[in-house]
């Protein structure tokens, strides 16, 4: 939506297949540099790179609020030593009023030809993260023997701060603290510190195998 010639569908796919795996150099950035370089060989001019950037960088954190306002209510917050409860049934509330706004602003500011490929994309990553959420909890129900439903939310919290935290490779290290510290009361900090390694792990070589798919199956012109 954002050039008028884009390239083909394989190269834009491998832009992201290829390139993928460098977030877990130190700085957290180079996957994004490195689909900027990618693009650039094929014609691609500047602006919409940058701009294409800044949406995912901006997009993935509003993906992951509204996620997290989508599964809060299924989670026993008091049980975990939270507090109260009363709060969180209005939370789908709040992200399905905060898309609504986005997309007004969008209509309004002129914006109509990407607002329709922003919306698939956005919900493609709200579906990422509860998908992402599901496979730690039942990683955490495989090791403790119990599911918790708090593990939902905190889960894509936990990836959201190592997403923002600047120089975090691939947030390594502050995902795993996060989820031991926010799943403490809740869980045993031990099963909470193997599942979130296991899933590291998990997470790790899903990268790496969408490398490899990438290279295979992705046929450049």
């Amino acid at each position: 939506a954002l050039v008028p010639a884009p390239p083909p569908v394989p190269a834009v796919l491998r832009s992201f297949t290829e390139t993928q795996i460098a977030k877990y150099v130190p700085g957290h950035v180079m996957h994004f540099v490195g689909r900027h370089f990618y693009l650039k060989d094929y014609g691609v001019a500047h602006k919409p790179i940058v701009t294409a950037t800044l949406l995912e960088i901006a997009g993935l954190p509003v993906a992951a609020v509204t996620a997290i306002c989508l599964l809060a209510p299924f989670a026993d917050w008091s049980g975990a030593g939270y507090g109260g409860t009363a709060w969180a049934p209005y939370l789908p509330a709040v992200a399905v009023i905060a898309l609504g706004s986005g997309a007004l602003v969008a209509l309004w500011s002129g914006y109509r030809a990407i607002l329709r490929p922003a919306a698939v994309v956005l919900g493609r990553a709200i579906l990422f993260m509860i998908l992402q959420a599901a496979m730690f909890a039942a990683t955490l129900w495989i090791i403790g023997g119990e599911f918790i439903a708090l593990a939902l939310p905190l889960a894509i919290l936990s990836w959201l701060m190592g997403f923002l935290t600047p120089g975090a490779p691939g947030g390594m290290g502050v995902r795993e603290a996060l989820l031991v510290s926010l799943l403490g009361q809740a869980v045993a900090a031990d099963v909470v510190l193997i599942a979130a390694l296991l899933f590291r792990i998990v997470t790790t070589v899903g990268d790496v195998v969408l490398f490899g798919a990438g290279r295979l199956f992705l046929r450049l012109p």
